[in-house]
Protein backbone atom coordinates (compact mmCIF):
# COMPACT_ATOMS: atom_id res chain seq x y z
CA UNK A 1 0.00 0.00 0.00
CA UNK A 2 2.92 2.35 0.77
CA UNK A 3 4.42 1.20 -2.60
CA UNK A 4 1.46 2.70 -4.37
CA UNK A 5 1.29 5.52 -2.75
CA UNK A 6 4.91 6.59 -3.06
CA UNK A 7 4.70 5.85 -7.14
CA UNK A 8 1.50 8.28 -6.77
CA UNK A 9 4.05 11.09 -5.09
CA UNK A 10 6.77 10.03 -7.48
CA UNK A 11 4.57 11.26 -10.37
CA UNK A 12 3.71 14.02 -8.99
CA UNK A 13 6.83 15.04 -8.48
CA UNK A 14 8.20 13.97 -12.24
CA UNK A 15 5.28 16.97 -13.25
CA UNK A 16 6.36 19.49 -10.30
CA UNK A 17 10.11 19.51 -11.47
CA UNK A 18 9.56 20.67 -15.01
CA UNK A 19 7.25 23.56 -14.64
CA UNK A 20 7.22 24.09 -18.63
CA UNK A 21 5.91 20.80 -19.37
CA UNK A 22 2.68 20.11 -21.50
CA UNK A 23 1.09 17.51 -18.85
CA UNK A 24 -0.65 19.43 -16.38
CA UNK A 25 -0.82 18.13 -12.96
CA UNK A 26 -4.13 16.54 -12.46
CA UNK A 27 -5.40 12.94 -10.79
CA UNK A 28 -6.09 11.83 -14.44
CA UNK A 29 -2.69 12.60 -15.55
CA UNK A 30 -1.32 10.67 -12.61
CA UNK A 31 -3.40 8.07 -13.13
CA UNK A 32 -2.76 7.36 -16.68
CA UNK A 33 1.03 7.81 -16.07
CA UNK A 34 0.99 4.86 -13.31
CA UNK A 35 -2.08 2.81 -15.74
CA UNK A 36 -4.00 2.81 -12.56
CA UNK A 37 -7.39 4.45 -12.02
CA UNK A 38 -8.28 7.53 -11.05
CA UNK A 39 -10.40 5.51 -8.16
CA UNK A 40 -7.36 4.30 -6.97
CA UNK A 41 -5.29 7.30 -6.50
CA UNK A 42 -8.09 8.64 -4.43
CA UNK A 43 -8.12 5.57 -2.21
CA UNK A 44 -4.64 7.97 -0.84
CA UNK A 45 -5.47 11.16 -1.52
CA UNK A 46 -9.10 13.07 -1.55
CA UNK A 47 -7.60 15.92 -4.32
CA UNK A 48 -5.18 17.00 -6.05
CA UNK A 49 -3.54 19.71 -3.06
CA UNK A 50 -3.18 16.39 -0.91
CA UNK A 51 -0.71 14.91 -3.76
CA UNK A 52 0.98 18.39 -3.70
CA UNK A 53 1.60 18.42 0.06
CA UNK A 54 2.73 14.79 0.12
CA UNK A 55 4.95 14.57 -2.55
CA UNK A 56 7.09 17.50 -1.03
CA UNK A 57 7.02 16.59 1.92
CA UNK A 58 8.33 13.35 0.85
CA UNK A 59 10.91 15.01 -1.14
CA UNK A 60 11.75 17.12 2.01
CA UNK A 61 11.92 13.96 4.10
CA UNK A 62 14.20 12.19 1.67
CA UNK A 63 16.46 15.40 1.09
CA UNK A 64 17.49 15.49 4.67
CA UNK A 65 17.72 11.75 5.02
CA UNK A 66 20.50 11.60 2.39
CA UNK A 67 22.00 15.01 3.36
CA UNK A 68 21.99 13.97 7.01
CA UNK A 69 23.08 10.48 6.60
CA UNK A 70 26.66 10.11 5.99
CA UNK A 71 28.14 6.67 7.38
CA UNK A 72 30.68 7.62 10.23
CA UNK A 73 30.29 11.13 10.49
CA UNK A 74 31.33 11.57 13.97
CA UNK A 75 34.55 10.00 13.65
CA UNK A 76 35.43 12.45 10.00
CA UNK A 77 37.62 15.29 10.37
CA UNK A 78 36.27 18.02 9.74
CA UNK A 79 37.68 18.21 6.05
CA UNK A 80 36.47 14.89 5.55
CA UNK A 81 33.10 15.94 6.83
CA UNK A 82 32.55 19.55 5.17
CA UNK A 83 33.44 17.25 1.88
CA UNK A 84 30.90 14.65 2.54
CA UNK A 85 28.27 17.29 3.18
CA UNK A 86 28.99 18.91 -0.19
CA UNK A 87 29.17 16.06 -2.28
CA UNK A 88 25.95 15.07 -0.94
CA UNK A 89 24.20 18.50 -1.69
CA UNK A 90 26.06 17.82 -5.39
CA UNK A 91 24.41 14.54 -5.63
CA UNK A 92 20.72 16.26 -4.90
CA UNK A 93 21.38 18.95 -7.86
CA UNK A 94 22.68 16.23 -10.26
CA UNK A 95 19.21 14.14 -9.45
CA UNK A 96 17.36 17.78 -9.71
CA UNK A 97 16.19 17.23 -6.27
CA UNK A 98 16.82 20.89 -4.63
CA UNK A 99 13.73 21.55 -2.74
CA UNK A 100 13.44 25.48 -4.71
CA UNK A 101 12.77 23.72 -8.17
CA UNK A 102 9.34 22.20 -7.09
CA UNK A 103 8.16 25.39 -5.16
CA UNK A 104 8.65 27.67 -8.52
CA UNK A 105 6.01 24.95 -10.23
CA UNK A 106 2.55 26.55 -10.95
CA UNK A 107 0.57 24.37 -9.26
CA UNK A 108 2.16 25.32 -5.90
CA UNK A 109 1.90 28.79 -6.54
CA UNK A 110 -1.80 28.13 -7.00
CA UNK A 111 -2.43 26.47 -3.96
CA UNK A 112 -4.21 27.96 -0.60
CA UNK A 113 -2.40 30.32 1.62
CA UNK A 114 -2.74 27.70 4.48
CA UNK A 115 -1.21 24.85 2.34
CA UNK A 116 1.39 27.05 1.07
CA UNK A 117 1.84 27.51 4.78
CA UNK A 118 1.94 24.15 5.39
CA UNK A 119 4.99 23.17 2.90
CA UNK A 120 7.03 26.34 4.17
CA UNK A 121 7.22 24.76 7.41
CA UNK A 122 8.20 21.65 6.54
CA UNK A 123 11.10 22.92 3.83
CA UNK A 124 11.65 25.61 7.45
CA UNK A 125 11.95 22.47 9.63
CA UNK A 126 13.85 20.28 7.33
CA UNK A 127 16.29 23.39 6.45
CA UNK A 128 16.79 23.88 10.43
CA UNK A 129 18.14 20.22 10.44
CA UNK A 130 20.26 20.72 7.61
CA UNK A 131 21.74 24.24 9.26
CA UNK A 132 22.28 21.81 12.69
CA UNK A 133 24.29 19.72 10.55
CA UNK A 134 26.48 22.32 8.94
CA UNK A 135 26.46 23.65 12.58
CA UNK A 136 28.56 20.55 13.31
CA UNK A 137 30.22 20.30 10.36
CA UNK A 138 31.74 23.57 11.82
CA UNK A 139 32.19 22.80 14.95
CA UNK A 140 34.43 20.06 14.06
CA UNK A 141 36.87 22.89 12.11
CA UNK A 142 36.79 24.45 15.68
CA UNK A 143 37.57 21.55 17.86
CA UNK A 144 40.72 21.10 15.38
CA UNK A 145 41.65 24.61 15.84
CA UNK A 146 41.15 24.89 12.23
CA UNK A 147 38.28 27.46 12.41
CA UNK A 148 38.06 30.49 14.82
CA UNK A 149 36.07 29.88 17.97
CA UNK A 150 33.11 32.09 17.62
CA UNK A 151 31.45 32.58 14.10
CA UNK A 152 29.11 34.80 14.07
CA UNK A 153 25.43 33.96 12.65
CA UNK A 154 25.80 36.32 9.74
CA UNK A 155 29.07 34.53 9.14
CA UNK A 156 27.45 31.24 9.02
CA UNK A 157 24.94 32.95 6.57
CA UNK A 158 27.96 33.85 4.82
CA UNK A 159 29.37 30.32 4.40
CA UNK A 160 25.63 28.80 3.41
CA UNK A 161 25.37 31.06 0.95
CA UNK A 162 28.44 30.25 -0.43
CA UNK A 163 28.04 26.44 -0.02
CA UNK A 164 24.50 27.03 -1.82
CA UNK A 165 26.14 29.78 -4.41
CA UNK A 166 28.50 26.73 -5.45
CA UNK A 167 26.39 23.92 -5.89
CA UNK A 168 24.32 25.66 -8.30
CA UNK A 169 27.15 26.81 -9.95
CA UNK A 170 28.70 23.25 -9.94
CA UNK A 171 25.39 21.87 -11.25
CA UNK A 172 24.51 24.06 -14.03
CA UNK A 173 24.70 22.02 -16.90
CA UNK A 174 26.94 24.58 -18.88
CA UNK A 175 30.25 24.73 -16.55
CA UNK A 176 32.18 21.87 -16.65
CA UNK A 177 33.87 22.37 -13.89
CA UNK A 178 35.69 19.54 -11.42
CA UNK A 179 33.81 19.52 -8.10
CA UNK A 180 35.91 18.03 -6.23
CA UNK A 181 38.54 20.80 -7.14
CA UNK A 182 35.73 23.47 -6.36
CA UNK A 183 34.59 21.70 -3.51
CA UNK A 184 38.89 21.78 -2.09
CA UNK A 185 38.68 25.62 -3.10
CA UNK A 186 35.99 26.52 -1.26
CA UNK A 187 37.02 24.51 1.81
CA UNK A 188 40.32 26.44 1.68
CA UNK A 189 37.92 29.89 1.11
CA UNK A 190 36.17 28.89 4.18
CA UNK A 191 39.37 28.42 6.28
CA UNK A 192 41.11 31.74 5.22
CA UNK A 193 38.09 33.51 6.27
CA UNK A 194 37.51 32.21 9.54
CA UNK A 195 40.90 31.32 10.79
Amino acid sequence: MKNRKNEILNVVLDILSNPNSEMKLSVGNVARELNIAKSTIYEYFSKKEEMIIGALTMLFENNKRMLLSVENFESMSFEEAFKAHMMRFLELADKNEIMQTYLHHPEVGALSVANKQVIMQRMRDTLDQIEERLDEVLDKGKEEGVLRKAIPKTRKHTIQALIFGTIMAISDPFNDWDSEAVIDDVLKSLILLHQ
